[in-house]
């Protein structure tokens, strides 16, 4: 078959040339990846933005708390080494002017709540508040750390008072001795007034302090429902009560994706993290964005409009050759593709339709090919059907001749109806027994053989005792065994059900057979039988001292008239159909056998098949006795 070369196609009509300005007018690709760096810088340097900012506020904020800390430290200082204060806690004269003077100063200090004086005993002698005089602070947690000098309680929580509490203090000393304490509580409102102020941080935006002791809000929350006095956590509280100091994005402690910076502020033992939500703080730039996508849109959609008038004129003569590509697939071979332009669609189409011939003229010696061969098929089953028919019809016809052969011979053996005859005679009967009964064997396997074949085998479920099965095996083959002076040893295992469901026959048959030839290709040592559980699975595993099995013979060890060799055939005899009748069978029953061997060693065959399930035993029992 002649295909058609057509290389002249004029330079104006090539294919690559019309894609090439085709591909010119579109633009699609670069505007997406534009698009996509624009939206990707603008989003990147605007999460900068949002984390300077943030940065900057809590900067801010920690440097106001960290002042107005020191103011109050301040204070403190003052109020240590003031005389009317020293003479009110030395002179009790003097306390109305010392109360004054700690009044005065508790009155003129936004950032003091409270100024009290108390002895090294934990007694309360001086306060800006009357009610606190006369109080004992021995076991408040400032109480042992403010007797070595100035001390800075962090936030807790004043079980008395019931709301947070910030305490400073710092000793009182009069010629080297320690003769009070003076203390602040600082006015947490101005705390709450710094950090609750939200410029910058938009409508979900806010700042607050956590405690390092239990996860406290040390500040009010903006958001209802998250009081002081519980313990919260996120990934930026743990970074801040880890002392570290910087920003990211993680889900605060509403559960709300939040832009955050964290800062640890060592005198509070706290931390300070100032957050805005992520939708908000994302909102400011998705107009931007969407104006950008929407101009990329714009270009794509008119890239594609391009193109589509464009490809349209490549598309037409493709589609027609896919119409035609998929009614050869349905079998209508002599569809060819109509399409005539001289350029590389037009050779594509001449090679198409070459290509379609060849296959359709393919097709029709691959038809015939097939006729022949299912009718040789055809032939095949029928002679395997009728050989399987002879078989089973021999068999059955000469196992009547020799059943009665087996019978007469047995009559005259033991001289029944007044046969006599002398030695040599008795010689003579004895050899036509056993050759009889070995042609019995043979017609047998012959009909069991055609019987697999066929699809004429039933097999059956019924109890089976195993060691009984087991009991049965060794009293027909022990006596064969010692006639070659080797052991027979039969175990089970405790874990095989006792009683189980099956075809002992079937087994049987197997078992017998794979026992047999263990003894009979066996001279010295002995023949062990293993019956065990193997999940749902009984093995039957019969290891022999023999020969054993060289291991190019076990590819067709199994497969029906064949040995190892023909010297083994003139030595031991047999015709090779009881492994692959076992084989067979085993297979009928879901399971099969396996070999293993070694070369004077010996050969382990083992038959695996499925318990059809374990039967009650007590109920097994029963019918068995009844039986």
């Amino acid at each position: 078959m002649q295909v058609t070369n057509r290389t002249a196609i004029p330079f104006f009509a090539r294919l690559r040339w019309r894609l090439t300005f085709l591909f010119l007018g579109i633009a699609i690709v670069p505007v997406v990846i534009i698009t996509l760096i624009v939206i990707t810088q603008i989003g990147s340097q605007y999460q900068i933005q949002i984390f300077n900012e943030l940065d900057a506020i809590s900067t801010l904020k920690t440097q106001q708390v960290e002042h107005l800390l020191q103011d109050g430290r301040e204070q403190l200082r003052a109020i240590a080494i003031n005389d009317d204060v020293i003479a009110g806690v030395q002179t009790p004269d003097s306390v109305p002017v010392a109360l004054t003077v700690i009044q005065r100063l508790a009155e003129i200090s936004s950032n003091v709540e409270t100024i009290f004086i108390y002895t090294p005993d934990g007694k309360v002698v001086l306060a800006s508040d009357e009610v606190l005089i006369n109080r004992v602070v021995l076991r408040q947690p400032y109480f042992d750390a403010s007797l070595s000098g100035e001390f800075l309680q962090a936030p807790f929580f004043d079980v008395s008072l019931q709301r947070l509490t910030l305490i400073a203090t710092n000793p009182i000393y009069q010629d080297s001795d320690l003769i009070a304490i003076a203390a602040i509580r600082y006015n947490i409102n101005e705390i709450d007034n710094i950090l609750g102020e939200q410029v910058g941080l938009g409508e979900s935006g806010e700042t607050y302090l956590i405690s390092q002791e239990n996860n406290y809000l040390l500040t009010k929350s903006r958001f209802d429902g998250f009081p002081q006095n519980r313990a919260y956590t996120s990934d930026g509280i743990e970074r801040a009560l880890s002392a570290q100091n910087g920003d990211a994005f993680y889900p605060d402690y509403r559960g709300i994706p939040v832009f955050g910076n964290y800062h640890w502020i060592e005198d509070l033992k706290s931390g300070l993290l100032t957050e805005i939500d992520q939708a908000e703080a994302f909102s400011a730039i998705t107009q931007t964005q969407v104006i950008i996508i929407v101009l990329a849109a714009l270009i794509a959609i008119s890239a594609a409009v391009i193109g589509l008038v464009v490809s349209t004129q490549i598309t037409q003569p493709i589609s027609q050759m896919t119409i035609t590509a998929s009614a050869i697939a349905q079998g209508k071979f002599d569809q060819r593709v109509a399409y005539a332009q001289a350029d590389e669609v037009g050779v594509l189409a001449t090679a198409f339709n070459d290509m379609a011939q060849a296959v359709q003229d393919r097709t029709s010696q691959l038809q015939a090919a097939r006729d022949e061969a299912l009718g040789a098929q055809r032939v095949a089953r029928e002679n395997s059907r009728l050989k399987s028919e002879f078989l089973s019809t021999m068999s059955h016809e000469l196992r009547t001749p020799m059943n009665a052969i087996l019978g007469f011979t047995s009559i005259m053996q033991k001289r029944i109806g007044g046969v006599e005859y002398n030695a040599l005679t008795e010689r003579y009967l004895q050899r036509i027994h056993a050759n009889s009964e070995r042609l019995l064997g043979l017609i047998n396997d012959f009909l069991d053989l055609s019987r697999v074949e066929s699809g004429r085998m039933e097999l059956a479920t019924m109890p089976i005792v195993p060691a009984d099965m087991a009991l049965k095996w060794s009293e027909s083959l022990t006596v064969l065994a010692e006639s070659k002076g080797l052991a027979l040893i039969v175990n089970i295992d405790p874990a095989l059900p006792a009683i189980i469901l099956g075809d002992e026959e079937a087994i049987s048959k197997i078992a017998i057979n794979l026992i047999g030839n263990a003894i009979k290709f066996t001279e010295k040592g002995s023949v062990t039988v293993q019956l065990r559980k193997q999940e749902q699975f009984m093995t039957l595993a019969v290891t022999d001292t023999g020969i054993g099995i060289a291991p190019h013979a076990r590819e067709y060890i199994f497969d029906e008239f064949r040995q190892v060799d023909q010297s083994s055939k003139r030595k031991y005899g047999g015709t090779g159909l009881g492994l692959a009748i076992a084989q067979k069978i085993a297979r009928e029953m879901g399971g099969t056998i396996n070999l293993q061997s070694q070369i004077d060693v010996g050969s382990t065959f083992t038959l695996v098949v499925p318990m059809a399930g374990t039967a009650n035993n007590v109920a097994v029992k029963e019918s068995l006795v009844l039986a």
